[in-house]
């Protein structure tokens, strides 16, 4: 982790390396094995406590889990939702069909 004043910059490796560990934590495969595939493969009973405990992780080491009311307008945060998952959708199917199938 880099610290330039009061922001956080996280390396690629240092979030390859978490990835890595959640999902070895998750499913009981070892850090060479995930390594050496190159590839996470989450069997299904797994995959939702894989996400949880990677928002985890991340929420910690981003210092997003503080004990804070929540306070925000909800048509602001209902906004922010639709955006986050329009821009999901918006690159889930741009990545699900190549360039040509686009035209």
């Amino acid at each position: 982790m880099i610290f330039q004043g009061d922001i956080m910059s996280l390396s690629e490796n240092y979030i390859r390396r978490l990835i890595i560990k959640v999902a070895c934590d998750t499913t009981g495969d070892s850090a060479e094995e995930l390594i050496e595939r190159g590839r996470l493969e989450i069997p299904a009973r797994d995959a939702i406590e894989f996400v949880v405990r990677l928002e985890a992780i991340f929420d910690c080491t981003l210092g997003w889990l503080r004990y804070e009311p929540l306070s925000i307008e909800i048509n602001k945060f209902s906004a922010i939702v639709s955006d986050a998952l329009n821009a999901r959708a918006s690159t889930s199917s741009t990545l699900s069909h190549p360039p040509e199938d686009l035209v």
